[in-house]
């Protein structure tokens, strides 16, 4: 099929009407929307799991499960995801972000170690905890 325009000259809503006969320059466009998109169609590839765009990282666990690695990415989002799927242990009371800890003491339990986290939204739902149950 021959087209009248090049792939960089077409407009966003060109590109994703295209995606299918232009798989390559979609899968590497610099819009992370064209990207999505593409996996969108054509299945979500290694490639998509290292993706420097968190949400087209975070749709790939999702289609393809969340493995060990999701648990160590680089975004919070995806760590949580994986601790949702898979259950939040001990190493999610020790993450870094504090969503997640928080998270981690909702699910199992608040201990006085909550009162004495880095972060104060974990601390403060800890003592309202504590305060409804001493």
């Amino acid at each position: 099929m021959k087209f009248k325009k090049q792939w960089s000259e077409m407009t966003y809503d060109e590109k994703i009407t295209c995606i299918k006969y232009f798989p390559e320059e979609a899968r590497t466009d610099e819009n992370p929307k064209i990207r999505l998109a593409y996996y969108r169609v054509n299945g979500f590839t290694e490639d998509a799991k290292t993706d420097k765009n968190p949400y087209i990282r975070l749709a790939y666990y999702r289609a393809n499960g969340f493995t060990e690695e999701a648990k160590t990415d680089e975004d919070w989002e995806i760590r949580l995801a994986y601790y949702r799927a898979n259950g939040f242990t001990e190493e999610a009371k020790t993450d870094e972000d504090w969503d997640i800890r928080l998270n981690y003491y909702r699910v199992n339990g608040f201990t006085e170690e909550a009162l004495e986290d880095e972060d104060g939204e974990v601390r403060e739902e800890a003592k309202l905890f504590f305060n409804l149950t001493k």
